[in-house]
């Protein structure tokens, strides 16, 4: 298991321990942070970086692309 895997794991019994608690509002917002995170890292799944440009290209092809 990877150190991001395992951290994940600890992440969720954090939740559901707290969840489980008289801790509504905690327990909720733990739970929607963790949804958010996850729905962000499936976004991230497969995404490869741009290659990076030079700023006198993104310039000239933004101006280009208005004119």
């Amino acid at each position: 298991m990877s150190k991001a895997q395992s951290q994940a794991a600890w992440l969720m019994v954090a939740a559901m321990s707290v969840a489980g608690c008289e801790h509504a509002m905690v327990g909720n917002a733990t739970a929607l942070v963790l949804t958010l995170g996850l729905f962000v890292g499936t976004l991230q799944l497969g995404r490869q970086r741009a290659p990076q440009s030079s700023a006198a290209e993104v310039t000239t092809a933004s101006t280009s692309a208005h004119g």
